[in-house]
C-alpha cells in the first residue's frame, strides 16, 4: 500500500512543479530520491517465489556444486551470492537485503548518472512493474536486468565493449535470459 501512496505523492509533487512552472530543486529532488530509494532497499520480497528462494537459500552449501546438481540453482551468480551471504549471516532477510542494496545501487546509480529528472525517472521505474514484478519476486532476472542496465549505459555508448562483456556476462550467470545483451553489441555497432 505505501507503494501506491509514495507514487501518488512523487506524481502529484511533479504535477504541482509542472502546473506552477517552476524547475525541480535539485537539493529536494536528490533528499526525496535518496528517501525513496532507502524505502525500497528495506522492502522485502514478497512475490510467490519467496518461498522458492528462502528454500535454496537454506539448501546452498557449495556454489560450484550445487550449481550442478541443482536446477534450482542453475544460475551460477545467484548460488554464489547465496553463498557468500551465508559466510556472513545465515539469515535470508540479509540475503534479500544484499540482494536490495545492489538491485537499487544499480538503478540508482543509473538514474543519477544518466536522468535529467531523477524523480520522474524514479516513479517510472516504480510504476514500469519492474518494482512488483522483478524487483519483489523474480529476484534472479531482476538482479540480471539490473547488471544488464548499468553496463548498457554505462559502457556500451562509449563503446566499451569489453566492459560491457564482463557484466553482460554477469547477468547471464544471475539468470540466462539475460542471454540476448550478448549480441546487443553487434546491433549497436
Amino acid at each position: 500500500m505505501y507503494i501506491i501512496l509514495l507514487y501518488l505523492f512523487l506524481s502529484l509533487y511533479l504535477l504541482l512543479l509542472q502546473i506552477k512552472g517552476k524547475n525541480n530543486n535539485k537539493k529536494i529532488d536528490f533528499l526525496l530520491f535518496i528517501i525513496v530509494i532507502l524505502l525500497l532497499v528495506f522492502r522485502f520480497n514478497i512475490g510467490p517465489d519467496l518461498s522458492s528462494y528462502v528454500f535454496l537459500f537454506k539448501r546452498t552449501q557449495n556454489p560450484i556444486q550445487d550449481t550442478i546438481m541443482y536446477h534450482m540453482n542453475r544460475n551460477f551468480a545467484f548460488t554464489l551470492l547465496i553463498y557468500l551471504c551465508k559466510l556472513i549471516s545465515k539469515s535470508y532477510i540479509f540475503f534479500a537485503f544484499i540482494v536490495n542494496v545492489i538491485s537499487l545501487g544499480l538503478i540508482g546509480y543509473i538514474i543519477l548518472k544518466n536522468s535529467k529528472s531523477i524523480l520522474l525517472s524514479i516513479l517510472i521505474f516504480i510504476g514500469s512493474g519492474f518494482l512488483e514484478v522483478y524487483y519483489s519476486s523474480g529476484i534472479r532476472q531482476s538482479l540480471a536486468m539490473v547488471f544488464f542496465l548499468f553496463a548498457y549505459y554505462q559502457f556500451l555508448p562509449k563503446k566499451k565493449y569489453f566492459q560491457y562483456y564482463v557484466f553482460a556476462i554477469i547477468a547471464c550467470l544471475f539468470h540466462e535470459t539475460a542471454i540476448i545483451s550478448l549480441i546487443l553489441p553487434f546491433i549497436y555497432m
